[in-house]
């Protein structure tokens, strides 16, 4: 007994902390899980309606690419532009359907069949909202905040399984973020800022960028996705 009275005075308290910790530990693990979940309920909620989309892409602070357009799940449209050299700048016409893809560029008609390597260049603009839980699944952290009627989702990334970005290898990351704003339930903005580190396997002399940035717009309409036009069915295939 003498020896059990002096451990017990530690004893207990000890064990007090660290089922205390553990607790805490435990309902910081349930918050992230819920605030993902939450996040992933708002998307696929959102991905049945019609939106008007505007999205920039930069590569360190310099546009990589523009479009514009309406997106559903069945079928979009996208008007893309991609700034060349000296103000010149590559446009096309996209017509986006769940088997098949139409391109229009200077009145010339190509059509693809999925899967393509153009699904590549496109993204997420195919859909951004499969494209958002997929990301989700490599978060580190998600943070939320409500402001008003508007709720911002935040989610830090630190590694990637090797992601291709539009050609770019994404693998650990330095300060990269996912931003997701919602107004009364309804996705209004997506912001996605990355800022890789160099992978050693692409080597010191390969062009590789500092940040990318890419943003994506959301505003529900009625209007319908442009139909296809009658001269798209002697579009010129390509693999």
């Amino acid at each position: 007994m003498a020896i059990y009275k002096p451990v017990k005075k530690w004893l207990l308290p000890l064990l007090s902390i660290v089922i205390g910790l553990s607790i805490g530990y435990a309902l910081f693990i349930s918050k992230e899980d819920y605030q993902y979940s939450q996040w992933v309920t708002l998307l696929e909620d959102n991905e049945t309606r019609m939106y008007q989309i505007e999205s920039a892409y930069k590569w360190d602070n310099k546009v990589y690419s523009e479009s514009q357009g309406v997106w559903s799940e069945e079928n979009s449209y996208y008007q893309i532009t991609t700034p060349i050299s000296d103000g010149d700048e590559f446009s096309f016409d996209a017509y986006v359907f769940e088997e098949q893809f139409y391109l229009k560029s200077s009145d010339h008609w190509f059509v693809g069949t999925f899967p393509h390597s153009f699904t590549e260049e496109l993204a997420p603009l195919d859909n951004p909202f499969k494209w958002t839980v997929d990301l989700l699944k490599h978060a580190e952290q998600i943070t939320k905040d409500k402001n008003g009627d508007h709720i911002t989702y935040k989610a830090i990334f630190k590694a990637f399984p090797s992601i291709d970005f539009r050609g770019t290898l994404l693998s650990k990351q330095d300060d990269t973020y996912l931003e997701m704003i919602f107004k009364r339930g309804e996705p209004f903005s997506l912001e996605w800022v990355v800022n890789p580190v160099h992978p050693d396997s692409l080597g010191p002399l390969v062009s590789y960028p500092e940040t990318l940035t890419y943003h994506l717009s959301f505003d529900t309409n009625k209007d319908t996705v442009p139909a296809l036009p009658a001269e798209a069915e002697k579009a010129e295939e390509i693999d």
